[in-house]
């Protein structure tokens, strides 16, 4: 395309570099594809590792601190983030001294979950992990439902 980078709103930029990816795997040589794929996938595997000992370390120092789940609310909405929820879907995250309290709505409907912080920074980054994973799966699960099959007439 002939855009700028520079032009296009973050979801457009997204997804322009991932047609740029796709074209560099669709060479012709296999080897050379196998080549960027496995650097692909060391750079992000690399960026996560470094996400994740950032977050623990946050995590840590708050452990014993009343905005431990401040830092965990903060942290899911990073992940929620990540996931790219379609921009119908609104989603707000809450915390108290107990846990992190998250509420969705998707077509008037308010969906809310909630999790207890345990206070291990391994265990709450997980579970903040799979509480955005599982957001992004109920939503794509009622978009599937709410879309009617294509019938032939």
């Amino acid at each position: 395309m002939c855009y700028s980078l520079s032009m296009l709103t973050p979801k457009q930029r997204k997804i322009e570099e991932d047609r740029e990816k796709i074209k560099e795997l669709g060479q012709d040589s296999d080897t050379r594809a196998r080549a960027v794929v496995r650097t692909l996938f060391n750079q992000e595997q690399l960026r996560e590792a470094n996400r994740r000992a950032n977050y623990l370390t946050i995590l840590n120092a708050r452990k014993l601190k009343n905005d431990y789940t401040k830092e965990l609310a903060k942290i899911t909405i990073d992940y929620l983030k990540e996931e790219d929820l379609d921009s119908d879907v609104a989603y707000r995250v809450q915390y108290n001294t107990i846990g992190v309290i998250m509420h969705l709505s998707y077509e008037g409907k308010v969906y809310r979950r909630a999790f207890r912080a345990v206070r291990d920074p391994h265990i709450d980054l997980n579970a903040t992990k799979m509480f955005a994973i599982s957001a992004s799966g109920l939503i794509s699960k009622l978009q599937r439902d709410a879309k009617p099959a294509f019938k032939y007439s």
